[in-house]
C-alpha cells in the first residue's frame, strides 16, 4: 500500500489528539458519561458530618473529585472539568455566584453534598473551536405576564442580548457535555455577560458635546461588557465610570433609533472622595437640552453614535 503525505500528516494528528480520536471512533464518548454519573453519583454515600471529622471528610471528596476531574478532563478532547468542595448551602448563594471572568468558561453547576457542603462543577472550553464543535444548547422555557417589565427584558434579550435576571421558567431540554442538567421543575432563571465579555472592542470613552459643538466633558468607560441578540443584528453594551456612580446601558443596531439608559448607582457613594465621583456628576448636571452625548472610540476621532438631550426628555 502507498502512503500519502496526506494520510501521514493525519496519523501525526491522530498521535497527537489520542482524546480527539478516543472520542469520535472509540468508547471515549461513553467513558465520559460514565465518570460524570460518577461524579454525581458520588455524593450519596459520602457520610453526614456528625460521623466524620469534617477535615477527613473534605479531604475525602476533594481527593474523590478531584480523581474524577482528571479522569473527565483526559477522555474529553472540548472541555477540562474542575471539580470544588465548598461549605455552606447551595440556597443561600447570590444569583450571581458563578459570574467569571474567564471567557472559555462554558457551564457551571451547584450540588449539595450535604446540610454543610456543595459541589462546584465547572466545564471550561479547551480551545474557542470547542463551542462550535461540542456546543452547549437548550430548550428554556421562560412565563412573563403579557406588557410587563419581565416580557420588555425577554424581548431586549432576544433583540439585543440584553441580560435578564430571576424570570420564572423551566429546563425543557439541554444537549451537549455530559454534565448538563437535563429537564427541570419550575425555577426562576437569569441570563448574565460576564465583565470579560468585551471581545476585541477598543477602549471606549463618552463625550458630552455643547450646543457649541465643543467638548464639554469626556468619560472612560470600564468594566465594558458586550453582547448580541439571538433573533437580529442588535447590540447590547454597557459601561461604568471609573468610581461606578453612573452606568450606561446602550441598545444599538435593531430598531429606528438607539437607546441609552444611564443608571445612578448610589450604592458606590460610600467610600468615594469628590474626585472620584466629580466627573460623572458634572457630566450629568450638565447634559442639558440642546447637548448630546457622544459614544467613541477613547482618544480617537470616531464617534459611534449619539443622543441628543431634547427639552423635556432625554
Amino acid at each position: 500500500m502507498t502512503r500519502t503525505p496526506d494520510r501521514d500528516r493525519l496519523d501525526a494528528m491522530a498521535a497527537e489528539h489520542p482524546a480527539l480520536i478516543a472520542y469520535y471512533f472509540g468508547d471515549g464518548g461513553e467513558r465520559i458519561a460514565h465518570l460524570m454519573t460518577q461524579a454525581f453519583q458520588g455524593a450519596r454515600p459520602m457520610p453526614e458530618p456528625a460521623q466524620l471529622a469534617a477535615e477527613s471528610l473534605l479531604a475525602a471528596a476533594i481527593e474523590r473529585y478531584e480523581g474524577l476531574a482528571a479522569a473527565l478532563t483526559d477522555v474529553d478532547p472540548f472541555y477540562r472539568y474542575e471539580f470544588e468542595v465548598r461549605e455552606g448551602q447551595v440556597r443561600q448563594l447570590p444569583w450571581d455566584a458563578g459570574v467569571d471572568d474567564r471567557a472559555l468558561i462554558a457551564f457551571v453547576r451547584y450540588l449539595q453534598l450535604n446540610e454543610r457542603h456543595y459541589l462546584v462543577m465547572r466545564l471550561v472550553a479547551r480551545a474557542v473551536e470547542s463551542f462550535s464543535l461540542r456546543p452547549i444548547a437548550g430548550t428554556f422555557e421562560l412565563q412573563v405576564p403579557v406588557d410587563s417589565a419581565e416580557q420588555q427584558a425577554v424581548e431586549e434579550f432576544l433583540r439585543y442580548g440584553a441580560p435578564f435576571a430571576d424570570i420564572d421558567g423551566s429546563i425543557a431540554r439541554t444537549s451537549g457535555p455530559p454534565g448538563l442538567p437535563g429537564e427541570s421543575g419550575p425555577g426562576r432563571l437569569s441570563c448574565m455577560v460576564t465583565a470579560g465579555a468585551a471581545g476585541d472592542r477598543p477602549d471606549l470613552e463618552v463625550r458630552l458635546i455643547g450646543p457649541d459643538d465643543t467638548v464639554l466633558h469626556t468619560l472612560d468607560l470600564v468594566q465594558v461588557r458586550t453582547s448580541r441578540g439571538v433573533d437580529g443584528p442588535g447590540i447590547w453594551l454597557e459601561g461604568q465610570d471609573s468610581s461606578g456612580l453612573l452606568r450606561l446601558r446602550f441598545l444599538l443596531n435593531a430598531g429606528d433609533h438607539d437607546i441609552l439608559r444611564p443608571v445612578v448607582d448610589l450604592a458606590e457613594l460610600p467610600g468615594k472622595t469628590p474626585a472620584d465621583v466629580l466627573p460623572a456628576m458634572r457630566l450629568l448636571a450638565d447634559f442639558v437640552p440642546g447637548s448630546t452625548l457622544v459614544l467613541a472610540v477613547r482618544g480617537g476621532l470616531r464617534r459611534m453614535r449619539t443622543w441628543r438631550r431634547r427639552p423635556g426628555g432625554s
